[in-house]
């Protein structure tokens, strides 16, 4: 919502604020590319070159929502070999418990109440 509105607001304000005159579309194309650009900064040097692994990780996980405390070193452990055969060796080299703590202090994943882990970025 954030990058959509600062978008947004830039070409508003090149127009003056005449929203009648406001090129849409040229926002909603700066709201796309401030999201690119913050979540290429929120996933830090660890997982610069691991798109793969990071990609499955957060799309594949075994319930669909969320990953049972017990079973995240196991989930990690698939997700490294799956993103070994794409190309992904360096994170095929890492412990899981590394990358658990990368994923935790990224903000990639996060505790609840049910002693599970779950994504807290909806648009992720």
């Amino acid at each position: 919502m954030r990058n959509a509105l600062k978008g947004l607001s830039v070409e508003l304000l090149q127009t003056k604020g005449n929203l009648q005159e406001t090129n849409i579309k040229k926002g909603l194309e700066l709201a796309r590319t401030y999201r690119e650009n913050y979540y290429a900064k929120g996933k830090g040097t660890f997982f610069n070159k691991s798109i793969p692994f990071l990609g499955l990780f957060l799309t594949d996980p075994p319930t669909g929502i969320s990953i049972a405390a017990h079973k995240i070193g196991e989930h990690i452990l698939n997700v490294q070999k799956k993103a070994a055969l794409l190309g992904d060796r360096k994170m095929a080299k890492q412990p899981a418990k590394v990358i658990l703590n990368h994923l935790l202090h990224q903000g990639f994943i996060q505790p609840d109440m049910q002693d599970n882990y779950t994504c807290p970025i909806p648009s992720l």
